[in-house]
């Protein structure tokens, strides 16, 4: 998750986040610990709030605009 690139890339499982689809945006469903995706983070941290993950939700939504690095 270092770059936009990166995100839009994605690695074995595919893109971390799907512009405008926030729902279908794997970070999204880890962040929120959906079924079938590991939660981020896994331990230590505690887990971004519920107003943070819906933060990036909008940024996604929204079409995830940002440099590529």
């Amino acid at each position: 998750l270092d770059t936009a690139m990166l995100l839009r890339a994605g690695g074995d499982s595919g893109p971390a986040i799907e512009p405008g689809k926030s729902a279908n945006s794997l970070l999204i469903q880890a962040l929120r610990g959906l079924p079938d995706v590991s939660r981020m983070p896994p331990e230590g941290k505690a887990p971004l709030t519920v107003e943070q993950i819906d933060l990036l939700a909008r940024w996604i939504d929204a079409g995830a605009v940002a440099p590529d690095g």
